[in-house]
């Protein structure tokens, strides 16, 4: 019994598109794994910022820093 079978051209481009699909599936992986290790660097970096802010705020009272030259000027509380 004879096997259908499609030709050897339609097997090498439909598995062209397939092996290109896959890889676009692991790009997409690979950069979703990237934006977690990002947010979780954010989000240490933001409570490394508040520890900071309450050491200096300790320090010198509410002040607004300028963070070009390090100046600061009394802060008003809301």
């Amino acid at each position: 019994m004879a096997k259908n079978k499609i030709t050897k051209e339609e097997l090498k481009s439909l598995q062209e598109i397939v092996g290109k699909l896959n890889q676009a599936a692991s790009q997409l992986g690979n950069i979703e794994l990237q934006k977690h290790e990002i947010l979780h660097a954010s989000a240490q970096l933001k409570g490394d910022l508040e520890e900071m802010q309450n050491a200096l705020k300790e320090t010198y009272g509410l002040v607004n820093i300028n963070l070009q030259d390090g100046t600061y000027v009394a802060g008003k509380e809301d």
